[in-house]
Order: structure tokens, then C-alpha cells, then sequence
């Protein structure tokens, strides 16, 4: 069976900080009022709107009861016997646990992406947040090479993030779900129960 893992980006412990090649990263410098108005400047522009938390279009992607009741009634019908009801009252309560989870993902991949962006943007010298505040001329096209670089990495970042946030959560709703089925006693009468 295959199994979604989520895939962290740590770093190599074993290089970091070692030998000339790896120097440390400076330290966050110091906020001034203009370094906070270039930061957010720079940061609302490599943001676009599809990566802000949404409540309102996030709350409508949320499990209904009749959603709920649906896949609990396909599962029965799959199932082919019966089984207590504590078991669905379990299976109800998984259901909205992975909904829950799921929809605190977007929000927290958006702060975790703007927590780096800032940090990594704190550590630039006031000259270069000045640079990077204006990337583009009146066509588009990049002037500046390194902010043009963090961008892309950091929309890669939140990628990254939210491919493993929502990895985390499939994982945390497959073990709920496969715990369920094994206090149950449901892989012994069905082939294709919740395994982990």
C-alpha cells in the first residue's frame, strides 16, 4: 500500500554551519518604521491573493451534515454488515476532525510562509530592502536578479507547505481511521478497511 509522506525542508544537519561553504545566516536587523513599510511592500508584492486565507470561501468547502451523512451512508452500504453505533458516531467524529484540521491548513501554510518571507527580508541591509521594493519597471520585467530569486523561492516555499500540511493531515485522518477500524474488528469481515 502506498502511503502520502510529507517531505520536510530542514536542511542537511550535517552541513549546516560547517566550513567556509555554509556560513551562518546574519541576524535579523533591527525595525525601523521605513524598514517595516519596505518589508510589507515587498512582501504584498510577492503575494498573491490566492495564498491569503479566504474565511468565507473556506467555510464553504466545510463538511455539511448532509455531506457527512452521505459518506456514512455510502460507507454502510459498502460495508455489507452491520456494526455498532458507537462505531459511526466514531466514524462522524474522524469525519469532522480531518475537516477541521484540513481547513485550518490554509492559514496556517500563510503564516508560515509570511513568518520565513519576513524573516529572511529582516536580514537584508536597508539599501537592498530599497532595491528590492521596486523589482519590476514600468513593463514587468525584473530589475532586480536576487529579489526576483526570492520570490520564486518563497512561492515554492508555500507550495511546499501546504503540500505538507495537507500530507500531515490525510496521515493524522489514515491513523484515526485506521485505529477506529482495528478497535472494531472491521479488516477481519472487510478487505477493504482503514489500514495503516
Amino acid at each position: 500500500m502506498r502511503l502520502p509522506m510529507p517531505v520536510m525542508d530542514k536542511g542537511l544537519p550535517a552541513c549546516v554551519g560547517r566550513g567556509t561553504s555554509f556560513p551562518a545566516l546574519p541576524p535579523a536587523l533591527p525595525d525601523t518604521p521605513q524598514r517595516v513599510m519596505l518589508i510589507e511592500r515587498i512582501f504584498d508584492g510577492a503575494t498573491i491573493a490566492g495564498m491569503k486565507p479566504d474565511p468565507a470561501k473556506d467555510s464553504s468547502e466545510r463538511y455539511t451534515p448532509e455531506k457527512l451523512d452521505k459518506l456514512i451512508a455510502e460507507r454502510k452500504a459498502k460495508l455489507g454488515f452491520t456494526l455498532p453505533d458507537d462505531y459511526w458516531t466514531l466514524y462522524r467524529q474522524n469525519l469532522i476532525a480531518f475537516d477541521e484540521e484540513a481547513a485550518g491548513n490554509k492559514a496556517e501554510t500563510f503564516k508560515r510562509y509570511s513568518d520565513k518571507y519576513r524573516l529572511r527580508l529582516q536580514r537584508l541591509t536597508d539599501q537592498q530592502l530599497e532595491q528590492w521594493a521596486h523589482p519590476e519597471d514600468k513593463a514587468s520585467r525584473p530589475t532586480h536578479f536576487a529579489a526576483s530569486e526570492e520570490r520564486k523561492t518563497m512561492a515554492k516555499f508555500y507550495v511546499q507547505t501546504s503540500q505538507n500540511l495537507l500530507l500531515e493531515t490525510i496521515n493524522h485522518h489514515l491513523d484515526r481511521m485506521a485505529q477506529m477500524d482495528r478497535q472494531y474488528g472491521v479488516c477481519a469481515r472487510y478487505a477493504e478497511c482503514w489500514k495503516r
